[in-house]
């Protein structure tokens, strides 16, 4: 019979296509050894995260010792390390970034409070890459605390000196303003500030990568 003499033929075709899926790393394990390569620790694979990047590109959550309870994110196309991208460096680089944005609002307003968040994107930046440079990425997600005094009047005149502040730097931005009494904006700090967070807060400004407002809209 004809099948008979076509089975070799198709059992030589399973087992190569099953012997090229076993010799294929999953994502998963190409995400843990690209982490580990790059900032040389050890992660932990947490989950996937699908669906977001089409159908070649995959995505997950690791975790590190470092960042207790956070979700890092890995995306890149299997079997393509040069696609591989991740967030790491925003929580490496978090804290003097907030520093370094704390200083540029302070030149506008000596009472303003800035503070840094790790975004959900992967950023092609090296393991060594300072804050400055996690800074200039593009888009990092800034939370601004402004105090309610004169706010009203002078809110459009101060926001566009800080848009220029910060691209002075070549630091593009986007912010969450949060209106608070003065009383409150003194208390606040890096480990208290999402308490304050309200909504979605007063106002929110998108900057570009020309250093421009594509969104500037109050609430």
């Amino acid at each position: 019979m004809k099948w008979l003499k076509l089975l070799p033929a198709v059992l030589a075709i399973m087992i190569g296509v099953t012997g090229c899926m076993a010799n294929h790393p999953s994502f998963k394990d190409e995400a843990l050894l690209y982490m580990q390569e790059k900032y040389g620790e050890a992660f932990t694979w947490v989950e996937p995260v699908d669906g977001q990047f089409g159908n070649a590109q995959k995505s997950g959550h690791v975790a590190s010792p470092a960042f207790p309870g956070e979700r890092i994110l890995v995306t890149g196309i299997p079997g393509e390390r040069e696609s591989f991208s991740d967030n790491y460096i925003a929580y490496l680089r978090q804290e003097e970034a907030t520093r370094q944005l704390q200083a540029i609002a302070s030149s506008v307003d000596a009472d303003w409070k800035a503070f840094c968040e790790p975004e959900e994107v992967g950023l092609f930046l090296s393991g060594d890459a300072s804050a400055l440079d996690y800074l200039q990425s593009g888009g990092i997600l800034l939370k601004l605390f402004v105090s309610s005094e004169e706010w009203q009047e002078t809110r459009d005149a101060r926001m566009e000196a800080f848009r220029a502040a910060l691209w002075s730097h070549q630091i593009s931005a986007n912010i969450t303003v949060n209106v608070l009494e003065p009383g409150q904006l003194a208390e606040i700090n890096e480990a208290s500030y999402g308490e304050y967070l309200y909504g979605g807060g007063e106002g929110r400004f998108v900057m570009d990568q020309q250093g421009n407002f594509t969104v500037a809209k109050w609430r």
